[in-house]
């Protein structure tokens, strides 16, 4: 295998308190992705939480939503590709307020 890993850290908002991580193993023989994670992180008295993760880390796409008591993991429906990626940080761009308010509620 051809492993090129790639990065990115873009701000959800103008404050900067909220953005998305993302790293991507990109298999250059195959021209595909082969694993990845993408969070969304909230700065909270100057640390970095996470709130929700979508990665492959098991061999299949998966979602951790972080709780004060306890985390949840829930399957991902797809399996391993450069649409799943995209799919997972469409997800939680589009979705970042939302995921911050169950996470501030539920860690009250």
């Amino acid at each position: 295998m051809n492993i090129e890993k790639f990065t990115s850290t873009k701000d959800l908002e103008a404050s900067g308190k909220n953005y998305i991580y993302t790293e991507a193993d990109f298999d250059k023989d195959t021209k595909t992705i082969c694993n990845f994670c993408v969070i969304q992180f909230h700065v909270k008295n100057n640390k970095q939480v996470p709130i929700i993760k979508i990665d492959t880390a098991h061999g299949k796409p998966h979602t951790h939503k972080y709780y004060k008591d306890n985390n949840k993991t829930e399957a991902f429906n797809s399996e391993i590709s450069s649409k799943c990626f995209l799919d997972a940080q469409r997800l939680i761009k589009r979705n970042w307020e939302n995921n911050l308010k169950l996470y501030l509620r539920r860690n009250i």
